[in-house]
């Protein structure tokens, strides 16, 4: 507002200077046309002097000569006193006209110095300063926010991969493990005598079966160790109850044992982890396929080979079947439990971060273009016709001093100069009526543009809820300055286009979240399928454990209990 009214004077008094610089003006032409009278009249009296020597020393020709003498005398005098007196008049004016505007363009140069250094100060280039600076600040949480919650969120699929993974293996290690068990009774039975004629136990055969079993053992090695201590670094199952089941939980294990004090063979039952019977059976299998070949039917009495056909079909498929079952309980819950870390994602990052950052975005541009409207608005308070001059004239301005006072002392000084070259004179009163009216035109003009802001606010401050709260939310868009008739209108638009990269980024984020959530959504299905995938593969091979068994039995008793067995697994695969 101070620069305003310093505007307002500094343009109100400008005319008025000017009008009294015309007035001295003339006033010093009429002195000087008064001045020019008093040398014709000289020259008329240095005229008749002459005429009158002339009549005393020539009487006949005084009458007559002496006229004309004195009156070209005269006119001589005339011309040339007026001659002197025109240039003495156009010289004065044309370095008055020259000073003064030399003056007007100083004080020009000066406003538009101070409008320079008002418009590329610090204080008014702070807000631009503070949005380049931390715009990059939003940026850099919004990116980082961005690829903490990528990294959180792929870890958490990285462990439901996991969790899948070893559903699978859980099921393959069920599987392989009846394949084994199947495999060294075969061989044991097509050992027997009354079982070597059949083709099935031929030389190639027996030696495909010792292979696979061979190919089995190391399968179930790494499987089953890997799910226990982990595939490349020490881990355990992320499931705490898998962990205590593979750990604590005891299974009945029959161990068969040849050599007591009468010299039979008996069957010892005791407990032990699934854990320690998973390696122990891969253990036995090894002994088996190396043993086999070399003991034949020799195989029945050898504990390794008891093992595997007791502990196989019974203690170890159950314990692997209760950790599948597990195993897919805990693969369900930790994809519910994923579908909730993305929520807290997309809450955290997309609603909230994202929401802040945008709001206090909103707040720079809004704080910037707020700035620069009070910058601009100095120039509502110009006169157009000094902003199309400072506009179209080319202004040299000496910048060796940054100084107020020396401005305004070189101001002084060229004023008081092209005043005393002009012959300028300064009244009785010692006052100016021109700069007083334009004093009291400036203070009557402020005064009126202060009683309009004031009627113009009183006339848009809102009355009811409604419009305050309407007020409250989009009256910044609403924002105008007015200031000597002409209206400053601020560029909403410019806000908004600043905005839109930003929301553009938010909204994304939302969507690439919306379709994240939906497609973990249906990894259940997937789950759901593996997990029947899993059921009908182990429950395969045990039908084919079992078949197997009931084939090479020589008791009727066994093999009826055996095909009772047979028909309850084919019921429960058909179901």
């Amino acid at each position: 507002m101070r620069v305003a009214q310093w505007v307002r004077q500094s343009d109100a008094g400008q005319p008025a200077d000017e009008e009294q610089d015309e007035k001295d003006k003339k006033r010093m032409d009429g002195r000087r046309g008064r001045h020019g009278g008093g040398g014709v009249g000289g020259g008329g009296s240095g005229g008749g002097s002459d005429g009158g020597d002339s009549l005393t020393h020539d009487p006949a020709v005084a009458g007559g000569n002496g006229i004309n003498a004195c009156a070209a005398s005269v006119g001589d005098a005339s011309v040339s006193q007026a001659s002197g007196s025109g240039d003495g008049v156009g010289s004065a004016a044309g370095d008055g006209q020259a000073e003064e505007e030399l003056a007007a363009d100083f004080r020009r140069a000066k406003r538009l110095k101070k409008l320079n250094r008002m418009m590329t100060s610090s204080a008014a280039q702070s807000s631009t300063l503070r949005f380049k600076q931390q715009t990059w600040l939003c940026l850099g949480v919004i990116l980082v926010a961005h690829v903490v919650g990528y990294a959180i969120l792929s870890t958490q699929i990285q462990k439901r991969f996991e969790n899948m993974h070893n559903t699978a293996i859980i099921a393959r290690a069920t599987d392989r493990f009846q394949l084994s068990a199947m495999r060294v009774n075969f061989a044991y039975r097509c050992s027997q005598p009354q079982f070597t004629g059949f083709e099935v136990c031929s030389p190639a055969s027996m030696q495909n079966t010792y292979n696979r079993l061979l190919a089995n053992l190391n399968l179930l090695r790494v499987w089953h160790q890997g799910l226990y201590l982990g595939k490349t670094k020490l881990s355990t199952f992320s499931d705490p109850r898998l962990y205590e089941f593979w750990t604590h939980r005891l299974l009945p294990e029959q161990v068969w044992m040849n050599s007591t004090s009468d010299g039979s063979a008996v069957i010892v039952t005791r407990n032990a982890t699934i854990w320690e019977m998973g390696n122990t059976f891969i253990s036995a299998g090894y002994d088996v396929h190396y043993l086999g070949p070399l003991l034949g039917a020799a195989l029945e009495n050898d504990t390794s080979f008891n093992y595997m056909h007791i502990n196989g079909p019974e203690s170890i498929f159950f314990g692997y079947s209760w950790s599948l079952d597990l195993q897919v309980d805990f693969s369900f819950v930790s994809l519910s439990h994923l579908s909730r870390w993305l929520i807290v994602l997309l809450v955290v990052e997309a609603l909230c971060l994202q929401t802040a950052c945008l709001a206090y975005q909103f707040f720079l541009v809004r704080t910037v273009n707020a700035q620069h409207m009070r910058r601009f608005s100095v120039f509502l308070a110009l006169p157009s016709a000094t902003i199309r001059i400072m506009a179209s004239r080319k202004i040299a301005v000496d910048d060796d001093t940054n100084e107020e006072g020396d401005d305004d002392d070189d101001l002084e000084a060229l004023a008081a100069q092209g005043q005393n070259r002009a012959g300028d004179k300064t009244t009785t009163d010692g006052a100016n009526p021109g700069s007083k009216a334009a004093s009291k035109s400036v203070r009557l003009a402020a005064d009126d543009d202060a009683a309009a802001a004031e009627t113009e606010k009183n006339k848009k401050k809102p009355k009811s809820l409604g419009q305050r709260i309407h007020q409250a939310l989009f009256g910044w868009m609403d924002t105008v300055i007015k200031l000597n008739g002409k209206k400053l209108v601020p560029n909403n638009s410019v806000i908004f286009k600043f905005m839109l990269p930003l929301a553009a980024w938010a909204v994304a984020v939302i969507v690439v979240f919306g379709v994240t959530f939906q497609r973990l959504a249906g990894l259940q299905a997937p789950l759901a399928s593996l997990n029947a995938a899993a059921r009908v593969t182990y429950l395969i091979s045990r039908i084919r454990v079992t078949g197997n068994y009931m084939a090479f039995t020589n008791n009727i008793s066994e093999h009826h209990l055996i095909q009772e067995t047979l028909l309850m697994m084919i019921t429960d695969l058909r179901e």
